[in-house]
């Protein structure tokens, strides 16, 4: 039987989050979300668990082993954590208004082409991760309008450092 369900209040620990499942009620299951070069780990009672074609194997409370599987994309650093086909997602997905305001970066791709695509994917990574830190909602609003303007500042900085390098050039 395949089931999803959202905690309602995740249990963070330091950038952790903790597994509440019946198969692991004595023991404790623990995700760590993906960072930038790694992706989301699994942690059982204090140590990595090994990832073998995409999936964990575990022993439960009551010594049977059991897969587990990190459903994950790029752009979420938090995964969805699938045990014997239950899905459990370990944070609720983002509503529009907030993706709207974590993307708002990707408007440098109409500004800045290429240059503008990487600053934007760049800041909407960050804005992801701010987004999923455990502080204050206004205060990760706040953050992800300082990042918006810092990118928007640093492409025009760097776009106009360019053009005058090449004016430069042109003149010589």
């Amino acid at each position: 039987m395949e089931m999803e369900r959202v905690l309602e209040t995740p249990k963070k620990i330091n950038q952790e989050f903790l597994v509440e499942h019946p198969r692991f009620v004595t023991q404790k299951l623990v995700v760590r979300p993906a960072e930038i070069f790694r992706g989301p780990r699994l942690v059982l009672n204090g140590e990595v668990q090994p990832e073998i074609e995409g999936k964990f194997t575990v022993t439960d409370d009551i010594g049977k082993e059991t897969v587990v599987r990190l459903l994950y994309n790029i752009v979420d650093p938090v995964p969805i954590i699938e045990i014997d086909g239950d899905q459990i997602s370990l944070v609720k997905p983002f509503l529009w208004y907030q993706r709207v305001w974590v993307g708002l970066p990707l408007l440098l791709i109409f500004v800045g082409k290429l240059f503008g695509a990487l600053l934007g994917i760049v800041a909407v990574l960050v804005n992801i991760r701010v987004f999923r830190s455990d502080k204050p909602l206004i205060i990760r609003y706040l953050r992800i309008a300082w990042v918006n303007i810092m990118m928007a500042l640093v492409y025009f900085v760097l776009a106009s450092s360019f053009m005058m390098f090449i004016n430069l050039l042109r003149l010589k």
